[in-house]
């Protein structure tokens, strides 16, 4: 009996692992096959944006308004570099701005003046993924950001208002934010029959330079305020290697105001130049294509 069983447990342990050894083969999903590239053929983003000039330069507590959508494109791709490490490089550019109104409004008053507005905006981010716990990540890292406001055909609506000697004026900014944030993220197109993500992050910006074509001599660098983003895309099969899905966002940004005291060329009067306080809100929505080869 003895030997019976010595002979018999080295067999049934040679069993057993070549057993195990087949189901972890089976369930063995390759890193080669995490990650993915993606591409947004359809997109829309809706800006909100809003200014509170000072009073004391205004000569008036005012509010500023408008609305705008741009077409968007966006393309880019999360790369897996081991079990607990991911990288998404990706940019979200607007194209096509839509001409909206904007509105100038006294504070608890009536409007005092209108102009016609459009808005472009593009965002190339970079993020490194580190794995807390399963399919949750916590990111960090920065997002090069451009955009530019365009303002002309200036109205009054208000008699202490003048607009006669108005010209279109334009306020670019380029800055660099850093960003940390928590993700939830599915890793898998190739072989997955869904695929999920969702990305919260919070900024403040590490770099800013903005210039304004009402002052042509002067460059605003101070870095007050700060961003918050949500994004998610949820996609679908439609064979081994690509995925159709929906893909939104929606972004709040916060600047705090800037002033610089310059020389009026022509007069040769010193005076005020300000970039107020002012809040962004963005989302967008459409349909995007991801695949892994």
């Amino acid at each position: 009996m003895r030997r019976h069983l010595i002979v018999t447990l080295p067999v049934l342990a040679s069993l057993s692992l070549a057993q195990a050894q087949a189901q972890s083969l089976t369930d063995f999903k390759p890193s080669a096959d995490r990650g993915f590239s993606y591409f947004l053929g359809l997109a829309q983003q809706t800006a909100a944006y809003s200014e509170r000039p000072s009073a004391d330069l205004l000569g008036v507590r005012a509010i500023t308004s408008n609305k705008t959508k741009s077409a968007m494109l966006v393309s880019g791709a999360l790369y897996a570099f081991n079990d607990d490490l991911l990288m998404s490089l990706d940019n979200h550019s607007t194209f096509a701005p839509a001409i909206s109104m904007e509105r100038w409004r006294e504070v608890d008053g009536g409007l005092l003046q209108t102009n016609r507005y459009s808005f472009s905006q593009s965002n190339t981010r970079a993020l490194a993924y580190l794995r807390t716990h399963k399919d949750v990540f916590f990111t960090g890292g920065v997002n090069f950001r451009s955009q530019s406001f365009k303002r002309y055909d200036f109205r009054a609506q208000d008699s202490r208002v003048d607009t006669s000697s108005s010209v279109p004026t334009e306020e670019s900014t380029s800055e660099l934010v850093g960003e940390v944030g928590l993700a939830f993220e599915g890793e898998r197109v190739k072989h997955s029959a869904t695929h999920y993500g969702l990305r919260f992050s919070m900024g403040v910006p590490l770099w800013r330079q903005v210039t304004n074509t009402s002052y042509p001599s002067l460059t605003f660098s101070d870095r007050g305020g700060w961003d918050t983003n949500l994004e998610m895309r949820y996609s679908w099969a439609v064979n081994d290697m690509a995925h159709l899905g929906l893909w939104g966002k929606y972004t709040f940004s916060v600047r705090k105001s800037q002033r610089q005291g310059y020389v009026d060329a022509d007069t040769g009067a010193a005076r005020t130049a300000e970039l107020p306080d002012s809040h962004l809100r963005t989302t967008a929505l459409g349909l995007e294509l991801l695949w892994k080869l």
